[in-house]
Formats: C-alpha cells, structure tokens, sequence
C-alpha cells in the first residue's frame, strides 16, 4: 500500500508530460499531452493541460496514492493551470517545488581571433 509519492511536471512549448514516481524513484505511472490525442501545437494549449492533469490525477487514486509531492519545471503561462487542476482534487498535496533550470551565463565565449 503506496501513501506518498512526487507527480513530477514537464511543461514545453510543445508538449505537457507528467509522472509519477514513489520515495524510491520508481515510475508508477506517466500522462503526456500526445498520448491523450492532442497534435502538434495543441499539446501545449491550457485545456490539454487541464485534461492532462485530470488524468494523472485519476491514475493517481487508482493506485492508491494519499499524498503527494509536486514538482514543476517549465513555462510560466501553463504552471497556473496545473496549479488550479490540484488544488480543486482531494489528494493531499505536501508541497509544490519550482525546479526550473536557470541561466548562469552561459558558455564560456570562443577565443579572439589572430590574424
């Protein structure tokens, strides 16, 4: 009997992937945006976000799962909508974590050229 577990959210500009992992990391289950119909540029739109995140939550209390940690990394203007999705669910939602990676400068430039 599983209580705890981390959805772990993708949100590109092209697609929405969502899973599902125990403590440990193992996979239980994963929803993306394509596998539920959407094509092309409506993969990222709000409403196949919302479907998206309807049925990971299903999957969810399928498999017996209370609690849960979120993880979000990806664009601003869809991380409201999966936001909304949660907080109307009856899961227990321990905590929500941005882990988007940020900019540090970038490479190193190339060397000047000699002539």
């Amino acid at each position: 009997m599983r209580l705890n577990a981390t959805l772990h959210v993708k949100l590109t500009d092209n697609n929405a992937i969502m899973c599902c992992s125990d403590e440990i990391g193992n996979v239980l289950l994963w929803v993306s945006s394509g596998e539920r119909g959407f094509k092309g540029k409506k993969k990222a739109s709000p409403f196949a976000i919302q479907v998206t995140t309807e049925v990971v939550l299903k999957k969810i209390m399928i498999v017996n799962i209370k609690a849960i940690q979120v993880e979000i990394q990806g664009v601003e203007s869809n991380r409201d909508v999966v936001l909304r999705v949660l907080q109307s669910s009856i899961l227990n939602i321990t905590a929500i974590r941005d882990v988007t990676a940020r900019s540090h400068n970038g490479c190193r430039p190339p060397k000047i050229r000699r002539i």
